[in-house]
């Protein structure tokens, strides 16, 4: 099990997309957030702004290692 998934109930999926892992949420979560780095597949979706904005940095340290500020993300997230 990876960190992402311990920590956030988040699992991979094809396409390096991560979904929280209860059968009970929606796909259509209020906050999205897709990263933005050249040939990256992530797209998270989540409850809140704050989730999104926890997910988002994980993803970026470890995969791309950047480091990311609250503002940047919050400023990137979709709402639907």
């Amino acid at each position: 099990m990876s960190l992402l998934a311990a920590v956030c109930g988040v699992v991979p999926t094809e396409g390096g997309v991560f979904m929280r892992n209860d059968p009970l949420v929606s796909a259509e979560m209020p906050s999205k957030f897709e990263c933005f780095q050249d040939g990256c597949n992530f797209m998270v979706r989540a409850d809140s702004d704050d989730e999104v904005v926890h997910l988002v940095q994980e993803h970026a340290q470890f995969t791309h290692d950047l480091t990311l500020d609250d503002e940047t993300i919050a400023a990137e997230i979709e709402h639907g």
